[in-house]
């Protein structure tokens, strides 16, 4: 779905649509509608209503081409730069103690991954990738930078790729606290994965 809004200001706003919702955009399409605008500067916006089904790593992009008015306008700003990415905001990974906690090496299936402590106490690795069987076990070490007694590891994987972990199964592995330099266990993958 696609919304087209004006506004004064620089602002983003929701509030004043301009034409028709388009239902489900594809190629060029025509917008038409009756505004009255302001004397200086008017904005536009074009906002999309991404659906669950969309393809993860797709891009979205779009841009104005003309705007037909009863005097000549002059677009400032037709086609911003970049298009979007089509992902998931995942929440972000941390720990309770920045100073001293960090995870110095996850292995996993065909994956072995030494890391460093990184300034907010994690680094971002989701680039990475591990093929897994669906109804195959899988077995992952966790490496503690620093073990202590109360160090416990969770990991989470998102089996419906619905862009959360709230679902049941997805917490896979959950250590009990202890002071071991490394966690190890195992978890199956389920034969409805996406």
């Amino acid at each position: 779905m696609l919304n087209f809004l004006h506004s004064t200001s620089t602002a983003f706003s929701t509030t004043n649509q301009f034409g028709e919702t388009i239902i489900s955009p594809d190629g060029e399409f025509i917008i038409t509608g009756n505004q009255e605008f302001s004397n200086g500067r008017n904005n536009f916006w074009l906002t999309y209503d991404i659906p669950a089904t969309a393809v993860i790593g797709n891009q979205l992009d779009a841009q104005c081409t003309s705007v037909v008015l009863d005097e000549p306008k002059t677009l400032t700003v037709s086609d911003p730069p970049g298009a979007r990415v089509i992902a998931f905001d995942y929440c972000d990974a941390g720990a309770a103690e920045l100073t001293y906690e960090y995870i110095s090496r996850v292995t996993i299936g065909t994956l072995d991954n030494p890391s460093g402590k990184d300034p907010g106490g994690y680094t971002d690795f989701t680039s990475q990738v591990v093929d897994l069987n669906r109804g195959s076990d899988i077995e992952i070490f966790v490496e503690n930078g620093v073990p202590y007694v109360a160090g416990e590891v969770l990991v989470y994987v998102d089996w419906n790729n619905d862009g959360d972990f709230d679902d049941a199964g997805e917490v896979v592995f959950h250590s009990d606290p202890s002071g071991t330099m490394v966690f190890e266990g195992s978890f199956r993958a389920p034969l409805t994965a996406h």
